[in-house]
């Protein structure tokens, strides 16, 4: 059996698939050098070694799990959006959808009488000048709530 030579590993940071799993993917060496779980990899089979005697950092601090779970809560909540009305289907809030508004209120100023506005999350709104305004009001309040939290 052969004895690896593992002293020119320093630190062993762990890469993941994702935060809420943490499925190690790979691992960077040294701060500079990514090795993937390979077993056809010599770097990979040197880490293996390394692992037996020694603990990996993880890819991020629990403090930094937690800031990318909020921030990837909060992009699920603006996609999944809430009702205009009782009942109605779920407007999303996302950038796209606000510059999209932005472009049928110009369209409504150029004199088009009705459109159907498909928001990000595939949500179909028929939408006429009329009302629009007031939809809009409730648009911008709603979208910036994700923003004073």
């Amino acid at each position: 059996m052969e004895t690896r030579n593992i002293d020119w590993i320093n630190s062993v940071r762990e890469q993941w698939d994702n935060v809420k799993d943490k499925n190690v993917l790979g691992y960077i060496i040294n701060g500079t050098m990514s090795v993937p779980t390979s077993k056809g990899n010599t770097h990979y089979q040197d880490v293996l070694e390394w692992l037996k005697t020694n603990t990996p950092e993880p890819q991020y601090t629990e403090e930094e799990v937690t800031t990318k779970q909020k921030a990837q809560y909060l992009r699920d909540s603006k996609y999944i959006g809430k009702p205009y009305t009782d009942g109605g289907d779920n407007i999303s809030f996302t950038k796209d959808d606000a510059l999209g508004l932005l472009q049928v209120q110009a369209a409504f100023d150029l004199g088009l009488t009705g459109t159907i506005f498909e928001f990000s999350n595939g949500t179909k709104l028929p939408v006429k000048p009329y009302g629009f305004k007031k939809f809009c009001t409730w648009f911008v309040t709603e979208r910036a709530k994700f923003f004073n939290e």
